[in-house]
């Protein structure tokens, strides 16, 4: 599994702001004619990024920060 998580959700933008965010199964009773967008959330993203480095080994399967 990657982590990656994909939703589904609607949203109403004023501007640059984001007014309304649900997700398309529990609609808002706002009605402000909102626009399903899909985002795709990936929360390891930094993690992914910082463990690149070469500071970080693997030690039985446990990833360990050398100094």
């Amino acid at each position: 599994m990657n982590g990656k998580v994909k939703l589904k959700l609607l949203t109403y933008w004023k501007d640059e702001n984001l007014e309304c965010c649900c997700p398309s199964h529990n609609r808002c009773n706002k009605n402000h004619g909102c626009e399903e967008l899909e985002f795709t959330l990936d929360p390891y993203a930094d993690s992914k990024e910082c463990m690149k480095h070469d500071s970080h080994i693997r030690i039985n399967g446990r990833v360990q920060q050398r100094r």
